[in-house]
């Protein structure tokens, strides 16, 4: 029975590796192995791990609290890489007669790129952004003010909202009126352009990037809007 299973699987795993693609590591385990269960892997850069080596700590983990009695698969759970990578992790749980724990088959993505790519993206939409609701800026105003920001610290977003508003950030929950008057602060003075300004903003004033965008977008229609 275990020979067949086997056999089975590692078919599976050289499959699911080729359809997914190279930031998927696909590992197969075998549990009649006491040590080194790893029999079949995929893409192993993902994690840094090879063939005959063991299960990750975080695989050892369901295992040890018995997971895959009541459960078929755990899906999105988080692993490491032997690089310090956070990868996103799933497992597959074969089972044989009276539910004993044969083996498990693994999805382990690394989605450090993607992460990445999603940064540039809100950057960009960021500075775009800033630049549409801005159009009075002299050009030569503009090109001064990115050469002074870089010469410059990061803004002190806490005390511009402590001079805006008259408290610290989160001692208090904020209305819509106060949200508006601090980001038509932060708005009027430049700071928009900054990166990370609007992730920044969005965790003072306790609300989502979304929010920030169409908080802009009311403040770019009629400046003096408090709803």
């Amino acid at each position: 029975m275990n020979f067949d299973w086997q056999i089975q699987y590692r078919t599976l795993v050289s499959f699911l590796g080729n359809v997914l693609g190279k930031d998927y590591e696909i590992v197969l385990h075998d549990f009649s192995r006491t040590d080194n269960t790893i029999i079949a892997i995929v893409n192993e850069h993902v994690s840094g791990r090879d063939i005959n080596t063991p299960a990750s700590l975080a695989e050892l983990t369901i295992i040890r609290n018995k997971e895959y009695i009541n459960n078929p698969y755990i899906l999105n759970y988080e692993g490491i890489s032997i690089r310090n990578q956070q990868l996103r992790c799933s497992c597959f749980f074969i089972k044989g007669e009276n539910g004993k724990l044969l083996g498990m088959l693994c999805i382990n993505f690394n989605q450090q790129k993607y992460n990445q790519f999603a940064y540039d993206v809100m950057d960009f939409i960021q500075s775009n952004l800033y630049a549409d609701i801005n159009p009075a800026i002299p050009d030569n105003l503009y090109v001064d003010f990115i050469k002074n920001q870089t010469k410059t610290t990061s803004p002190d977003y806490e005390a511009i909202f402590y001079e805006t508003l008259g408290v610290a950030p989160h001692t208090k929950k904020l209305n819509q009126y106060e949200r508006i008057k601090f980001i038509r602060e932060i708005y009027n003075r430049g700071i928009f352009q900054v990166k990370g300004a609007v992730s920044k903003i969005a965790s003072l004033t306790d609300c989502s990037t979304a929010s920030i965008y169409r908080y802009l977008s009311i403040i770019k229609k009629n400046p003096l809007a408090s709803t």
